[in-house]
C-alpha cells in the first residue's frame, strides 16, 4: 500500500476509534478508553515519524482532547489543545460535505454556475461552467488562483483574500 494511503488509512482508524471510545466511555466510562487511543496514535506516531498529533472529540455535547508529541522539533515544544496545525487537503471532503449537504437544504444546485451566487462573475469563462465542475476539477482552462481583480458587491461574503469587497 502507498505511504500516503497508508498514513490516511491510519489517520481515519484513528479517528473512528477515537470516536467510538468516545461514545462507548459516554455510555460506560470504562478506564481503559484513554489507554485505546493512546496506543493507537503512538503506533501511527511512530510509524510515520510524525512529531505531534491533537485529536479532539465530542460526544454527546462533551469535549475530549488527546494531545501527543510536539508541535515543532525545533523547539520541543509540546502539543496541546490550541496548536494549530495545516489541515491540507481534508478541506475539499469539508466543502464537498457542505455543498451537498445546502443541495440536499434547497439552497444552491450543484448544476448551478458559481455567477449565480458571485453576479460579477457573469459573462465571463466562469458562468460556462458548474458547481460541480470546480469541485471535481473538471473545468478546465482557468488560470490556479482566483481572479484578484475581480471586484465583489454587497451581496458578495466571500472572505479575503479571494475577493475584494467594494
Amino acid at each position: 500500500m502507498h505511504t500516503i494511503t497508508k498514513l490516511l488509512f491510519h489517520t481515519l482508524w484513528m479517528a473512528y476509534t477515537a470516536t467510538l471510545v468516545s461514545q462507548v466511555a459516554a455510555k460506560e466510562p470504562l478506564p481503559s478508553s484513554n489507554d485505546a487511543v493512546q496506543a493507537a496514535v503512538i503506533s501511527v506516531m511512530n510509524e510515520y515519524h510524525v512529531p505531534g498529533v491533537a485529536i479532539a472529540v465530542t460526544s454527546h455535547g462533551e469535549h475530549t482532547f488527546y494531545n501527543f508529541g510536539v508541535a515543532s522539533k525545533d523547539t520541543q515544544k509540546a502539543v496541546t489543545s490550541d496548536t494549530l496545525f495545516e489541515i491540507g487537503s481534508v478541506s475539499k471532503t469539508f466543502t464537498a460535505t457542505l455543498a451537498t449537504y445546502a443541495q440536499a437544504l434547497g439552497r444552491l444546485s450543484l448544476g448551478d454556475s458559481p455567477a449565480r451566487y458571485f453576479p460579477e462573475l457573469s459573462g465571463s469563462n466562469w458562468s460556462h461552467v458548474t458547481l460541480v465542475n470546480l469541485g471535481t476539477h473538471t473545468a478546465g482552462g482557468f488560470a490556479m488562483n482566483w481572479p484578484f481583480a475581480m471586484r465583489c458587491s454587497t451581496e458578495c461574503r466571500m472572505p479575503s483574500p479571494f475577493v475584494t469587497a467594494t
